[in-house]
């Protein structure tokens, strides 16, 4: 992963989204123990790295999900 200084909040995402594949920002921000403009530049990264999907399509209250790990389940 090239996320910089956030690699290891990345990791520590990656790693709860395996037992919780959805998530909002300010969950996020919770499990992370972070501040909420963190937890959402960290989700943004993982949504231009197609790591997760937002499905709700509103611009506030987004929920996302880890959909390619998702997808395993489903075949």
């Amino acid at each position: 992963m090239t996320f910089g200084r956030r690699a290891k909040l990345g990791q520590r995402l990656l790693l709860h989204l395996f037992s919780r594949p959805a998530i909002n920002i300010n969950k996020t921000a919770q499990v992370l123990n972070v501040t909420y403009n963190t937890a959402n530049a960290l989700v943004k990264q993982f949504v231009e790295a197609e790591i997760l999907k937002e499905i709700t399509g509103f611009s506030r209250n987004k929920y996302f999900i880890l959909s390619d790990y998702l997808a395993l389940f489903r075949e």
